[in-house]
């Protein structure tokens, strides 16, 4: 109604946005949906510590300099470095 009639307003108070539900509630299952279809369950807590391990494993070799740009990455330095001030 403000939208269209912006001129028998003074300000609005707004409480939470809208938002998709119907859409954002089955995103956030997702992952466990394709885990059930694909895998059939859920990951074995003993497969997901041989996992993690392996990756851990496969970065001891590699200096940490050549880590530090994936342990700390910045959204916002990102977003600075490709979107300069004008």
């Amino acid at each position: 109604m403000a939208q269209r009639h912006p001129e028998e307003y003074d300000g609005l108070l707004t409480g939470a946005p809208a938002f998709n539900w119907d859409r954002f509630i089955p995103a956030e299952l997702w992952g466990q949906v394709v885990m059930k279809d694909e895998v059939g369950a859920p990951i074995a807590p003993a497969k997901l510590n041989a996992v993690t391990n392996a990756a851990v494993a496969a970065c001891a070799g590699i200096p940490a300099m050549a880590l530090a740009p994936v342990m700390r990455f910045s959204p916002i330095r990102a977003y600075a470095r490709t979107n300069p001030p004008r």
